[in-house]
């Protein structure tokens, strides 16, 4: 089997492929289509990002039929920025599955000290979460990122960086949910944190992080347990594990199986 990935831009961010064209009224095609007022205090940029995933099948099962070649998105986004001062908004939905499914939508306010955030955009743990998917080693990220529900949240963030450390928390709700209504999608809540300290030594980047994430889920959406039950003679339901066991043993599992072993890291330019 044979399997790559065609990695492109949607039709409008094709054209930042383009050579810098400034044109008069401030329009500009890099790094992508976008409009600057003349004193530099606003700006109008458009986003996007369109991968392609096709499989092509060479092999034959007597357990089976024949397989088929196969192409689908894996990713189609749109979307735009405006900042305006310290003021940022960025909004974006991934068109790949048929639906307008939310990604980044949220405004920034940078501080004297930090930067501020409010809406729904990803919590701040684990590095490989935080690395966009266009610098990802491998196609695919780990699996503890989707065993342990990170993703993006509605929710508010305090983020501070310098002197090669970084220092982010924030409180979250639920996910938004799929269409164009500022809501949640679940009951669930999260608190989140994270910090890294940087530095380059002798060409060799040192990376030193740790993060942590605190959950409490949404115990009335759920039709059946997902830890073992507990029996309870007094009752003909199993019962379930309190939230509060359910939350430590998330933060534990987490902590070990996806902080721990990505802790460290160093890198060679060379």
């Amino acid at each position: 089997m044979t399997k790559f990935t065609l990695m492109g831009a949607t039709a409008l961010a094709c054209l930042a492929s383009v050579p810098a064209l400034a044109q008069e009224g401030g329009f500009s095609l890099s790094p992508a289509p976008r409009w600057d007022s003349a004193d530099g205090e606003t700006s109008f940029k458009l986003r996007g990002r369109l991968f392609i995933d096709q499989a092509t099948v060479d092999w034959t099962s007597p357990f089976s039929g024949d397989p088929t070649d196969s192409t689908e998105f894996r990713t189609a986004r749109l979307g735009f920025e405006i900042e305006h001062g310290p003021v940022k908004f960025v909004a974006e939905y991934d068109f790949a599955s048929g639906d307008a499914k939310p990604n980044d939508i949220l405004a920034a306010i940078t501080l004297p000290q930090g930067t501020l955030r409010i809406g729904h955009f990803k919590t701040m743990n684990s590095l490989e979460e935080e690395t966009s998917s266009r610098y990802t080693t491998f196609m695919e990220r780990g699996i503890a990122t989707d065993l342990f529900g990170l993703d993006r949240r509605i929710g508010l963030a305090y983020n501070w960086s310098g002197n090669g450390f970084t220092a982010s928390v924030g409180v979250f709700g639920g996910r938004m949910d799929d269409n164009f209504a500022f809501r949640e999608s679940d009951g669930s809540s999260a608190t989140a944190a994270r910090v890294t300290w940087s530095t380059v030594q002798d060409g060799t980047r040192w990376h030193v992080g740790a993060w942590t994430m605190m959950v409490a889920p949404d115990c009335g959406s759920i039709r059946k347990p997902i830890w073992p039950t507990v029996s309870q003679p007094s009752t003909t339901e199993p019962a379930r594990l309190s939230e509060r066991q359910t939350v430590q043993t998330s933060w534990a599992l987490s902590w070990l199986l996806s902080t721990a072993p990505s802790m460290f890291m160093a890198s060679s330019p060379n």
